[in-house]
C-alpha cells in the first residue's frame, strides 16, 4: 500500500515505515539487499527511487558513488572524524527493479546526499521507417 512508500533503513538492517508522521517497525531486509554503516532513507516514487543518505563531516569531493542497473554503491571518507561515526562511510543498495545508471543523479547539501535513480522503462516504442 501507499502508506509504505517512505522507508527508513537503519545500519542494522531494520526497516521502519513512516505512517502519518510516525515511524513504526515493519521488519528487516534480507542481508543481500543492503550493506552499509550509514543512516539512510529510500522512497519508491513509482518511476524512480529517491535515496537520502546522512554523511556528516564529509565534502562532496570525498564521496565516491557508482550505479549499475541493479545497485548503487557509495563510499565516503569524512574530513572530520566524529566519535560516533565510522572512519569510512559505506553503503550498497541492490534493487529488485532495474534502474537507469545513465540518468541517475546525486546532490550533496549540508551533510545530506540525495540520489535520484530513475527506473528502467520496460517497454520502448520503436519508430518504424
Amino acid at each position: 500500500p501507499d502508506i509504505y512508500k517512505r522507508i527508513r533503513i537503519r545500519p542494522h538492517i531494520e526497516i521502519v515505515a513512516g505512517i502519518d508522521g510516525k515511524w513504526i517497525r515493519i521488519g528487516t531486509l534480507p542481508e543481500d539487499l543492503i550493506e552499509g554503516n550509514v543512516e539512510w532513507e529510500m522512497k519508491d516514487e513509482g518511476d524512480k527511487y529517491v535515496i537520502y543518505v546522512e554523511l556528516p563531516g564529509t565534502s562532496k569531493n570525498d564521496i565516491e558513488l557508482y550505479a549499475s542497473i541493479k545497485a548503487i554503491r557509495l563510499k565516503a571518507k569524512p574530513r572530520r572524524k566524529l566519535p560516533w561515526r565510522p572512519d569510512v562511510y559505506r553503503l550498497t543498495v541492490r534493487f529488485k527493479e532495474e534502474i537507469d545508471p545513465d540518468t541517475t543523479k546525486a546532490k550533496y547539501v549540508d551533510g545530506l546526499l540525495t540520489i535520484t535513480a530513475p527506473k528502467k522503462q520496460g517497454v520502448k516504442k520503436i519508430k518504424v521507417e
